[in-house]
């Protein structure tokens, strides 16, 4: 994937699993590590696909430092963007076969990090699962301390995201199978952390994908599917009207399935929009004022950035998001792609695309960030050597 060399391959994928399970909550300080290693191996010379927009991810870099460090170490962030960047764009060959691959690196470590923390909660609360699946606070597995369910379930999402092209296409059987199980597993965990936005980014990204797989790829529906559809809703709505075995009464306890009987899919974060946007103007420079006076993150990516380091780094990483919209949709045009990895990669981006519309990614999973610009950074079309 990365090199010639077998040792720079394996230690290069070995480093970016740290990365993607957050290895003692510094993954982050293994990216400077991974493009030490690729400058090495490229001769000291460095490599990017697109340098305008290197440039522009070095600028956001440079801004969100200058703008934000005195609100603490975490400043220096900022410069693990263009890192993500360096490192994505510098797969030895973008094939389709060294793209999925990457995805599933780094979503399977995601998902190994989700499963650590579940195993971690386990062990506590084994006798009384009724109690890990209510509780309102849950531990991380590394820090061994309480953190905002918000931060653990970014875990999930890069996982739900290819989880039917796994099913439906991947044809590595252990690949296959051990994405299924590492799926099940953390979403179990999901349904304890109760978060409503984690099913959400699920059934967005199955839909997604069965209706370009319908469209596109099977171009019919058989009518078996249809069949077996109709028979397991059958079955899930006579369990849960006759409440037979008593799983409705044990399903409506669960914290997750009460937020959505008690707000469905309400949300305060277009309240804290609403409230912020005035602020924008007068608070041009970040340093965390806005959700000072809100008493909230901003809740989407772009806005969460211009909170804590001003408009610069903000109109940064704006230009940067059409940049991936312009590929993606360059990427979705070409009749050299196999439709099923199409659909992999449109899937992969519109999860992401709105996570980043609900979560404050910048503040609260920056990890999730950077996967995103490395896989962002693999599927750009080379224009600079």
């Amino acid at each position: 994937m990365w090199s010639d060399k077998k040792y720079v391959d394996y230690l290069v994928n070995i480093l970016l699993f740290a990365v993607a399970i957050n290895l003692f909550h510094y993954g982050q300080f293994i990216l400077p590590v991974i493009c030490l290693i690729l400058f090495v191996d490229h001769h000291f010379r460095i490599r990017v696909k697109n340098t305008k927009i290197f440039v522009i991810l070095c600028l956001f870099a440079l801004s969100f430092f200058l703008f934000s460090y005195r609100l603490g170490i975490y400043s220096v962030m900022g410069f693990c963007i263009p890192m993500a960047y360096y490192i994505g764009g510098n797969l030895k060959d973008n094939c389709e076969e060294n793209i999925r691959k990457l995805i599933y690196l780094l979503a399977f470590g995601m998902a190994v990090l989700l499963v650590l923390d579940c195993c971690y909660e386990l062990s506590y609360w084994y006798n009384d699962l009724s109690y890990m699946f209510n509780k309102p606070s849950h531990y991380d597995f590394w820090l061994r301390v309480r953190v905002r369910t918000t931060i653990i379930a970014a875990n999930y999402y890069l996982l739900s995201s290819c989880i039917y092209y796994l099913i439906r296409f991947e044809e590595n059987k252990k690949t296959k199978w051990t994405g299924i199980v590492l799926f099940l597993f953390s979403t179990f965990y999901c349904i304890a952390l109760g978060r409503r936005s984690s099913f959400l980014i699920l059934f967005i990204s199955l839909l997604f994908s069965f209706t370009y797989d319908l469209l596109f790829i099977r171009k019919k529906l058989d009518p078996k599917y249809l069949l077996y559809g109709c028979g397991a809703f059958l079955i899930v709505v006579s369990l849960l009207v006759f409440n037979l075995f008593g799983i409705r009464d044990g399903i409506s306890q669960i914290a997750l399935v009460q937020r959505f009987i008690k707000k469905g899919l309400f949300t305060e974060r277009f309240e804290i929009l609403k409230k912020s946007l005035p602020l924008f103007s007068k608070y041009l420079w970040g340093g965390q004022q806005i959700s000072s006076q809100t008493g909230a993150l901003v809740h989407d990516l772009w806005g969460d950035i211009y909170d804590y380091s001003g408009i610069i780094p903000a109109l940064c990483m704006l230009i940067y998001s059409l940049h991936v919209l312009k590929t993606m949709y360059s990427y979705a045009g070409r009749k050299k792609t196999r439709s099923s990895f199409s659909m992999l990669v449109l899937s992969w981006f519109v999860t992401c695309s709105i996570i980043f519309f609900l979560e404050p990614i910048m503040s609260g999973s920056s990890i999730y960030l950077i996967i995103y610009i490395m896989i962002a950074a693999s599927l750009d079309p080379i224009q600079d050597q």
